[in-house]
């Protein structure tokens, strides 16, 4: 069985990206909601596509180490994979079912809830049920959208809606912005 590639949200992605349109989340986890400001995507080596959406701006940036979010950050990650059983195929519009686990072929997704007080990254949550949907998959190069509608459930709370991600490269080398001086 081959366990989903999780990151955490200060530690890994670069780039820069805009948003204007990003879209929006509805519900609230543990009392925290996100106001979308911007949403973003980034192929990863392994074949899995990582998707970000938070209330701030500059998330590409902050995502890589190049910045630190600035007061408090409610953030959502998604990952993406079209697993054929033993790699990752490119992504394809559909649903993409909720698992921690890639346990056989198919459009698998895991996501994950935070929130943070600058660098510091406060309970990350992850969903009991839930479905990922793409709708466009975004050229991996700048002015790229993907976009996705979520639905997922955590406990008995509930976050739906839609996002329009834009396109954001993996850097070469993480950050130092939330690494103690």
């Amino acid at each position: 069985m081959k366990t989903l590639h999780v990151v955490t949200c200060l530690a890994c992605l670069a780039g820069g990206c805009g948003s204007g349109a990003a879209g929006s989340l509805d519900g609230k986890v543990q009392g925290h909601e996100i106001a979308v400001k911007e949403a973003i995507f980034i192929p990863l080596p392994n074949g899995e596509t990582f998707v970000a959406a938070a209330d701030q701006e500059d998330l590409c940036a902050i995502m890589n180490g190049q910045k630190q979010p600035t007061s408090e950050m409610n953030l959502l990650e998604v990952y993406l994979m079209n697993w054929n059983g033993s790699a990752a195929d490119p992504l394809v519009t559909g649903p993409y079912v909720t698992s921690r686990y890639i346990n056989a072929p198919g459009k698998w997704s895991y996501s994950l809830m935070f929130w943070t007080r600058g660098c510091i990254a406060f309970t990350a949550v992850g969903p009991n049920s839930g479905t990922i949907t793409l709708e466009n998959v975004g050229l991996a190069q700048a002015g790229g959208q993907t976009q996705l509608s979520v639905d997922l459930t955590f406990g008995d709370a509930h976050l739906s809606g839609h996002l329009t991600a834009t396109y954001c490269a993996l850097a070469s080398a993480q950050g130092t912005a939330c690494q103690p001086q």
